[in-house]
């Protein structure tokens, strides 16, 4: 990265929540891997570990691009950009699914254990990758997103009723989660214009 988006003070964002029409949304592939293609993932990364989730799309923000982030250990994030999934075997992988865009729903859910995946990284090379248990379900997960599916899309309708009252009890508590970090952030760019604006930082520039 740049050394301007090193210092870069990331923004959190809207989530979307389900059944949202702007998550079926197309999305389009990454043509440009530039700084504010960095920023969009630093804003991605802060947005996610606010509402303490593990995987993140864009189109969950409002950004129509083949871009998820993903973050199952602390030491390693992970993004992946206009990918293509290979699924490598029979084998499933079992786990309770839940979503940032269905907060406070959860559901056991089987699918592929092994995969490979095709993708670009935050600076456009490609790399081929394999994926398995929890890494590959979440990777499937997102990789939905990209194509503007959710994971409670197929559920029968009389579900929803008990669905969307779980999101309205669990909404209020991740935005006010948000709304934590994002006043950190702000006193932080605050800060960092402040520093900008000083003799020293001149100087630096």
């Amino acid at each position: 990265m740049t050394e301007r988006s090193t210092a870069y003070v990331p923004r959190i964002k809207e989530v979307l929540v389900w059944p949202d029409p702007k998550l079926k949304r197309e999305t389009e592939r990454v043509a440009v891997f530039d700084e504010q293609l960095q920023e969009l993932v630093a804003d991605m990364f802060a947005t996610m570990g606010a509402m303490e989730g593990v995987g993140l799309a864009a189109p969950q923000i409002g950004v129509s691009q083949m871009l998820i982030v993903l973050r199952i250990e602390p030491e390693k994030p992970i993004i992946i950009i206009n990918p293509t999934i290979t699924v490598l075997d029979e084998e499933e992988y079992e786990w309770e699914e839940g979503c940032l865009s269905v907060p406070g729903y959860f559901k056991k859910n089987k699918r592929p254990k092994n995969i490979a995946v095709r993708f670009q990284d935050v600076e456009g090379n490609e790399q081929h990758v394999h994926f398995s248990g929890l890494y590959a379900f979440a990777i499937q997960h997102e990789v939905d997103h990209l194509n503007g599916r959710c994971f409670v899309d197929g559920m029968a309708r009389w579900r929803w009723p008990h669905i969307k009252k779980k999101i309205r009890k669990q909404q209020p508590l991740n935005r006010q989660k948000a709304e934590a970090v994002r006043v950190e952030l702000d006193k932080k760019r605050a800060m960092t214009e402040l520093y900008k604006q000083s003799d020293e930082g001149k100087a630096q520039q």
